[in-house]
């Protein structure tokens, strides 16, 4: 429970300096809310926020999908990190340049972002953009994920403050990501 305050203390500060920010950029802001979610937590996260921002939405999905279990989740993601290769992924709907804030949604897996988010950064052009991450995990690799997302083509104006989360099944949770999100 400790955890869980401090958590969303620490979204709420996020979210407070990219509100801050966003009121010097041009009120018609365009937003996107881009995610990749195997079990839902992240999915729930990128719904509250783009709910909140009135922003789009948009999943990330492999072509050929992990199953859910855990080990064999694990065992297809240690094989793809031996022989580094990343999944194919589904071409996304969203035009990319009619957006200036794009929030970035992603599991940590092994320390970093799931691969079907490396994936979709590999071939993504986000430069002149404003990068919004946030990531769910259960036991770490939030700043290790930060450190590699910047590191990808994310340039100029991007923001690497990360709305961290580890999304319980709380109602309590859940019903209070909305009045932590400001942009």
């Amino acid at each position: 429970m400790k955890a869980m305050k401090w958590m969303l203390a620490l979204v709420a500060m996020v979210l407070a300096v990219v509100s801050c920010s966003q009121k010097k950029e041009a009120p018609k802001s365009k937003v996107l809310v881009l995610y990749y979610s195997q079990t839902s937590n992240t999915k729930t996260v990128a719904q509250e926020i783009a709910n909140k921002l009135g922003a789009d939405i948009e999943e990330i999905e492999a072509v050929n999908p992990y199953d859910g279990d855990f080990e064999a989740t694990i065992n297809r993601c240690m094989q793809e990190r031996e022989k580094g290769t990343k999944p194919e992924i589904k071409p996304i709907a969203a035009n990319l340049a009619d957006y200036d804030t794009i929030f970035i949604g992603y599991p940590v897996w092994f320390g970093t972002f799931a691969p079907p988010m490396a994936a979709f950064l590999d071939q993504a052009d986000l430069s002149g953009k404003k990068i919004v991450p946030f990531c769910t995990f259960g036991s770490g690799g939030l700043n290790t994920s930060v450190k590699e997302l910047a590191a990808k083509q994310l340039s100029s104006r991007a923001s690497m403050s990360c709305l961290r989360t580890s999304l319980s099944s709380s109602p309590s949770a859940k019903s209070s990501l909305p009045s932590l999100i400001r942009l």
